[in-house]
């Protein structure tokens, strides 16, 4: 019996470190304390999980739709240049007084604020269903496709700014440096593939839709959202705007007609939410003494979501 838990006991602890790693957690490693065929299965095991580590540390540099081709391409199938037509909604967002900013500031400081702020618009886009196609400087190019990525698109140009005001207001408290953007949306077919070159490409979207969205978002003031004609249309009566006089396009012929948007009608977030999976309980008035298990999966500043096994009821706590 002694001999037994002796030899189990590397077992035992690589299967407990397959239980943590199963749950998600990839900082945990298994304990190599043998030089056995388990301890070498427990070293193998150690080296599966470095190698998810940089995976997962790679992903951060690729969009969504990158990892969706990558994904779908796991068989033989060469990846190859060119693409497909598709409809989506293009939303661009630029830093006002980017490049004057750079002039006094430290690089690190720039580099800080530049993150902030990047970050706090990819939430928003990737909250409504939207991708970040690629930063570029001070710039956010992103896309959003399917039936309302017009409504989901205005929902996040909406939101950034709404968010990045209260940011501004809480900087502003503590004698920090503000920043506004202004962005521009537009919709129209482009062509969705991989362009570049055989050694190095990139999944994006190219075609006339993108070049006039980020002509939309250059012409943006400060704290202002453009969107096209095609944008307006589709989004009918959702949506608070006023029309802008027609903006003169490098390339068109004829200059186009433009809106500002000011809002969007129905339910709108006053704040930010985070995805999270946080273990919570509850019970029902009168039943304190029974608690109900629940998961927290989302999280802001005036509620949360939870997951429960059984209906939450009038009373619950």
């Amino acid at each position: 019996f002694a001999l037994g838990n002796v030899l189990s006991r590397q077992i035992v602890i690589l299967v407990t470190a397959m239980k943590v790693v199963a749950d998600g957690d990839l900082n945990h490693t298994a304990a190599v304390e043998s030089l056995d065929d388990v301890g070498r299965m427990a070293e193998s095991f150690n080296d599966m999980i470095l190698k998810l580590r940089e995976k997962l540390h790679m992903e951060r540099y690729l969009s969504s739709g990158t990892l969706a081709l990558i994904s779908k391409m796991r068989g033989n199938e060469r990846m190859r240049l060119g693409g497909e037509r598709r409809r989506v909604t293009v939303l661009f967002s630029d830093i006002r007084g980017f490049t004057s900013m750079t002039e006094t500031l430290d690089a690190e400081e720039i580099v800080g604020l530049l993150n902030l702020y990047l970050n706090l618009q990819a939430e928003a886009v990737c909250q409504h269903g939207g991708t970040v196609d690629k930063f570029v400087g001070d710039e956010v190019m992103a896309l959003f496709d399917g039936d309302d990525a017009e409504r989901s698109a205005a929902r996040a140009s909406v939101e950034i700014h709404g968010f990045i005001d209260s940011l501004n207001a809480a900087r502003e408290k503590a004698g920090r440096r503000l920043v506004r953007i202004g962005i521009g949306l537009n919709a129209g077919e482009v062509i969705m593939g991989n362009m570049g070159s055989e050694r190095r490409m990139d999944y994006t979207g190219i075609g006339d839709p993108v070049n006039v969205a980020a002509r939309l978002c250059g012409a943006a003031k400060p704290g202002q959202v453009i969107m096209s004609r095609a944008v307006r249309e589709a989004l009918g009566d959702d949506c608070v705007c006023s029309t802008l006089s027609d903006l003169p396009v490098k390339g068109k012929k004829e200059p186009l007609e433009v809106f500002e948007l000011l809002g969007m009608k129905n339910a709108m977030r006053r704040h930010r939410r985070k995805p999270v999976s946080l273990p919570a309980s509850f019970s029902l008035a009168g039943l304190s003494e029974e608690t109900q298990p629940a998961t927290v999966r989302d999280l802001s500043q005036s509620g949360c979501v939870l997951e429960v096994r059984q209906p939450l009821g009038p009373g619950s706590q």
